[in-house]
């Protein structure tokens, strides 16, 4: 395998995960606040999961992530705010559905 390999697919796959998280915001600018809500957290996640990637760069000199606590963290993060952003999506909590109605 080649020095470094799959650090420019992960920067891909960080920088598709932040576009997606945008368009689907931009996509349902109006719908009801469920929707913007679980959008949102996509995007937070998107952002967190960008984070985690930079955090798990593998230093050459010392072959040790660069912020391994901080890379964890992120992903804890981003797979959190991921999975509220489907919990929201499938069943609303109270006081967001009195705000769609």
């Amino acid at each position: 395998m080649r020095e470094g390999g799959g650090r420019r697919e992960r920067r891909l796959g960080s920088i598709c995960f932040l576009v997606a998280g945008v368009l689907a915001e931009i996509a349902i600018w109006g719908p009801p606040a469920p929707a913007r809500r679980s959008a949102s957290l996509n995007r937070l996640g998107s952002i967190a999961f960008g984070v985690s990637a930079v955090a798990a760069y593998v230093v050459p000199d010392t072959d040790d992530l660069l912020d391994a606590a901080l890379a964890t963290s992120a992903t804890l993060l981003g797979a959190l705010c991921f999975f509220w952003a489907a919990r929201i999506l499938v069943k609303p909590p109270p006081w967001l559905r009195a705000r769609a109605a």
